[in-house]
């Protein structure tokens, strides 16, 4: 079996990897400041993410099937936004309330 190789953030380009993280730390910023209360149960948490991360997906799916209705800075944009609500996830994992369903 062929084994992929992932390569680990020390092995990114320093600058790609910095610029990214500017951008997506701005984004966190903004959306924390616009959107400041976040869910306290993990389910709607996540269906956040879920929703920034379907924005993500259909602008991927029209760049390969309908180029001329997106663009590669479009998906970068719900790239940057999906990466911001990720980290809202995590920044929240010791807060959520992990009630169990009756």
């Amino acid at each position: 079996m062929k084994r992929t190789y992932i390569p680990y953030v020390a092995d990114w380009p320093a600058l790609a990897c910095s610029e990214s993280w500017e951008l997506v730390s701005a984004e966190v910023e903004n959306a924390t400041k616009k959107f400041p209360k976040w869910p306290t149960d993990p389910l709607h948490a996540l269906a956040i993410l879920g929703e920034e991360f379907g924005e993500l997906t259909k602008e991927v799916v029209q760049m390969i099937y309908e180029p001329n209705k997106t663009s590669t800075a479009k998906i970068r944009e719900e790239a940057i936004q999906t990466a911001a609500m990720a980290i809202r996830f995590v920044m929240s994992l010791d807060s959520y309330c992990y009630l169990q369903a009756p």
